[in-house]
């Protein structure tokens, strides 16, 4: 039950992530879509989370474990790349509640790991 738990947090705060990604603008980071004008790039960034979270639906109810370390793990390294471009020019998740989700996720996905290793979920 905590290990559903969890990983059913990280999916709402990631999801709360992708809204705040078009609030901030993320596309303007990302090396094609950054070419684009605003609101096609909003539109074309949108559009292609659509295959994302079709892949994340069918795994959540047909391969969970795989979702749980495809999820986890993947947000580890997501965690690692906002660092990595905290000092992009156009990086615009500075606000706390940015970093909230950023940071909460990578945090309960290493835990979730650790927990998940040493079978205490």
């Amino acid at each position: 039950m905590l290990e559903k738990l969890l990983l059913f947090v990280n999916l709402s705060l990631l999801i709360l992530h992708e809204m705040d990604a078009i609030h901030c603008k993320e596309w303007k980071m990302l090396v094609l879509l950054n070419k684009l004008t605003d609101s096609t790039a909003r539109i074309v960034f949108s559009i292609l989370h659509l295959p994302l979270f079709i892949i994340i639906f069918f795994l959540l109810e047909y391969s969970f474990e795989t979702f749980f370390w495809i999820l986890n793990i993947f947000l580890v390294f997501h965690l690692l790349i906002h660092i990595i471009f905290n000092k992009h020019e156009f990086n615009n998740f500075k606000s706390k509640y940015s970093l909230f989700l950023i940071t909460s996720m990578g945090l309960i996905s290493t835990i979730s790991i650790l927990l998940k290793i040493f079978n205490l979920i």
